[in-house]
């Protein structure tokens, strides 16, 4: 074992800081309308930056399937998204909390069954709380959106939320299985 000093120890964390910080900045310089797609992580804080936008962009580029995860969906941009992608014949499938679909009058996920997404409702838990959409996992560039923004307009306009776009395998790998343990103990709608 390596003893070091306080003043060693120091060093060494201001020097993990740094690169840390640096690695951080050059993935985020503030988001923008226009993101670097190149970055494999972008990010937004809502109501500043563009979310909703970036979320349709990333729907609009995917090429093969989408997976989701809501505990709400209330958003007609992004409902509009999804249902364009299903007219290019993408695979989509949602899992939603049943209770905020049920007792919302604004949720939009009667209008994505009548198009033909596979919905089903997750009951095991007090609350289906993720935030997740999931695009071409098993292609060449798969994409995952997470983090605290609901699928909907006060997400955007109203609250303070932060959202990532993430491209990575491993990372979507991760999370599809993920979406397929929850899938597995959700009831069709």
């Amino acid at each position: 074992m390596i003893k070091l000093s306080k003043s060693s120890i120091k060093a060494i964390c201001g020097i993990i800081c740094g690169v840390l910080s640096l690695t951080f900045s050059s993935y985020y310089t503030k988001a923008q309308t226009t993101p670097n797609k190149e970055l494999p992580i972008q990010v937004y804080f809502t109501p500043w930056d563009n979310a909703e936008d970036a979320i349709i962009n990333a729907i609009n580029d995917a090429k093969h399937s989408i997976y989701i995860q809501a505990y709400v969906w209330t958003s007609k941009p992004l409902t509009d998204a999804v249902l364009n992608a299903k007219k290019r014949g993408l695979a989509i499938y949602l899992l939603c909390d049943k209770d905020q679909m049920t007792s919302s009058k604004y949720s939009l996920v009667p209008t994505l069954v009548n198009a033909g997404v596979a919905v089903k409702l997750e009951v095991k838990y007090q609350n289906a709380h993720n935030k997740i959409i999931i695009l071409d996992h098993k292609g060449d560039n798969p994409t995952v959106i997470t983090g605290s923004y609901n699928f909907s307009y006060s997400a955007q306009y109203k609250n303070s939320e932060n959202l990532l776009i993430i491209k990575d395998n491993k990372i979507a790998h991760a999370y599809f299985d993920n979406w397929q343990r929850h899938s597995n103990e959700a009831l069709m709608y």
